[in-house]
Formats: structure tokens, sequence, C-alpha cells
């Protein structure tokens, strides 16, 4: 609920003594306190029944939902769905729910919001950060910690030199991609077994 209801609340408080009979209040404060209670009656109304959120233009809603375009959802739970349990290269905010869906089977992830100066350390951040930075370090990286998949945000300004180098690169392909995010897997993933490829 927005904090000016909250706070009109707060201030028509005096008001609403005087029309009680607490403080002899008349005319005006009446009118202030019956606009005041109006106007919070309202916007409660609206917020339970989501005409507020739709008003707004934001994804919220009331309840206990999951909104399906949080930045990790949908990856997470393609993965989870096709067993890409290795490790995997991620953004920050991925991580958490890349976490929920693939924990306890692995997907270790290689970054996520949890106090990442104490946890990961300024090492890591900065291997990040040159990551996404500066893609042609990726590519050795990807050998060493053997990532079985890379989960990006496709809208975030840090991940689009990344996502052209991984699009080129031959060695990764997209598996997912959704409003939010983009999984690339390894290219071998995608070519038929042996037996099946022409000339075998």
């Amino acid at each position: 609920m927005p904090l000016s209801a909250i706070a009109l609340v707060v201030l028509a408080g005096d008001t609403l003594r005087g029309v009680t009979g607490g403080g002899g209040g008349r005319g005006p404060a009446r009118w202030a306190v019956a606009v005041a209670l109006v106007v919070l009656l309202l916007m409660g109304a609206a917020f339970l029944t989501g005409t507020y959120w739709r008003l707004t233009g934001r994804e919220e809603r009331w309840g206990l939902r999951v909104s399906e375009r949080a930045p990790g959802y949908g990856a997470g739970r393609f993965l989870a769905r096709f067993n890409r349990l290795g490790p995997l290269f991620n953004t920050y905010d991925t991580g958490g729910w890349l976490i929920w869906w693939l924990h306890p089977k692995g997907g270790w992830v290689y970054i996520d919001g949890r106090d990442v100066g104490n946890v990961y350390g300024p090492e890591l951040i900065a291997e990040y950060l040159g990551l996404l930075l500066e893609p042609g370090r990726f590519d050795a990286a990807a050998q060493h910690y053997r990532w079985s998949a890379v989960v990006l945000e496709r809208r975030h300004p840090l991940c689009r030199a990344l996502i052209e180098h991984l699009e080129s690169s031959g060695t990764w392909r997209i598996g997912h991609l959704d409003e939010v995010s983009v999984v690339f897997l390894p290219a071998e993933v995608f070519a038929p077994p042996p037996g099946n490829r022409p000339g075998d």
C-alpha cells in the first residue's frame, strides 16, 4: 500500500479526534477527515482487488505468488526440467532463483545475491565483471570451470557483449529464451547422437 495513504491517516489523527468529540473540531475539519477516510478506503479496495496494480502498470500483485518475470525464474525452471545440473555461469540477479529451482540436486551457481563481498570475495567479483565486460576471456573460464549452462539477463546492459559473443561463438547455443533470461548450452548438447549423423 502506498505510504501516502498511511501518512494521510496519521496526519488526519488530530482532526479525527476533533470529529469524535475529543477536540471540538467543526466544519472543514470534519470534511478533511471524511475525505481522508474515503481516499483511504478507496485505495485499500483498489489495492486488494488488484485495480491499483493495473492502474500503476506494476507487475506486483496482492498475494503470495511468484512473478515469472523475476530474473532467473524461467531459466531455473528450464534447467531443472532438462536436468542441467552442472556448474553454471550466471548473473548476480539470477542466482537466487537458480538455487531455488536446482537445490539440492546440483546446479552450482557462479554468483548470487547473498552478501557478495563476504561470501564471494573481491577476486570473484572482479572476475565476474571482467567476464561480462570482456567476453574474450569467457571461453578460457568456461573450460576451467566446466560450466554446463550460462544464464544471462536479456536486457541487462552488462550482459549485451557476452550475449553477442556466445551467439557468434559456435560453442554455445540458445537452449531457452524468455522475456527476462537467456540460457546458453554447449553446442554439443544439440548435436545428434553418434550413428544418427549424416554419413554415419
